[in-house]
């Protein structure tokens, strides 16, 4: 039990092996913290802990989860390939420099909520195994997703994206929710591998955004979203995709529109051209 204990120099507590509950609670790490290769097989707690330096948490296994709520990560947090077997939380926490999460496995529920990524946020290749929620996280830099299995349900909402984000190559199983979410800068979900469906939900696409199919009969559905960047759908032939009150700032950035949908050639009373049903050869309203 390290409950609010300052450590002032170096911290290593590399390889330790831990068969109880193991609390950091408060804890003020003032040097670089090493937990590296820990194996922790009872309960893990960091809530409020504060780490001054980088930290290095990758190849750690936390059998039963861990909480980091409200923990403040002033330099660069290293999770790689790091293994969470039991629900993890991360409510509140503030990443100011990269957040790295490459190839971890989370093996149950994953939460973010009112997390802040001042930083690069990099979840490389990780695998999400449980359901993983995202509510009102701020991502301030990229976003980076890539190659990324996820096999229980994503639930993003009430985020906001501030550059680049991309799930480039990521394979979801049980669908994506995606609610009232802001991309200000260019997002891509290019050779995403979808088992169920994407639904968008009151988003907003400042810059391009890129959508490209890799296998038929899936579903993508986007209700009152907005696009105001070049929008490129390829390869959706096959696919069922549906708009519900969806509009672009200008209709030449979406050329190639799914089939069954065009972008109307007449402005709306807002001044935007709305994405609307059309089975050629009619008139384009």
């Amino acid at each position: 039990m390290f409950n609010h204990a300052s450590f002032i120099g170096t911290t290593r507590f590399a390889e330790l092996k831990s068969g109880r509950s193991a609390t950091f609670r408060g804890a003020h790490f003032h040097g670089f913290a090493d937990f590296e290769k820990c194996h922790f097989s009872g309960q893990v707690r960091f809530d409020e802990a504060q780490f001054a330096r980088s930290c290095e948490f990758s190849e750690a296994d936390f059998d039963l989860g861990a909480r980091f709520d409200r923990a403040k990560f002033n330099q660069e947090a290293l999770f790689k390939v790091a293994n969470f077997h039991e629900v993890s939380v991360f409510d509140d926490a503030e990443f100011s420099e990269a957040a790295v999460f490459t190839r971890a496995d989370f093996i149950s529920d994953l939460r973010f909520l009112r997390v802040k990524f001042a930083d690069q946020a990099r979840f490389l290749q990780a695998r999400f195994r449980g359901p993983v929620t995202f509510r009102a996280a701020k991502f301030e830099k990229e976003t980076t997703f890539g190659a990324s299995h996820f096999e229980g349900r994503v639930r993003i909402r009430d985020s906001q994206f501030t550059l680049g984000a991309s799930f480039k190559e990521c394979r979801f199983d049980a669908g994506v929710s995606i609610r009232d979410t802001t991309f200000n800068g260019a997002v891509s979900f290019r050779d995403a591998e979808v088992g169920s469906s994407i639904a968008f939900r009151g988003v907003l696409f400042e810059q391009r955004a890129t959508f490209t199919a890799l296998h038929d009969g899936r579903m993508l559905d986007f209700h009152r979203v907005a696009f105001n960047g070049p929008t490129v759908f390829l390869r959706f032939k096959d696919w069922s995709v549906r708009f519900w009150g969806c509009s672009m700032a200008n209709r030449q950035h979406m050329p190639y529109a799914p089939h069954g949908w065009a972008v109307s050639s007449e402005m709306s009373p807002s001044g935007r051209h709305e994405i609307v049903r059309w089975n050629a050869p009619l008139v384009l309203p």
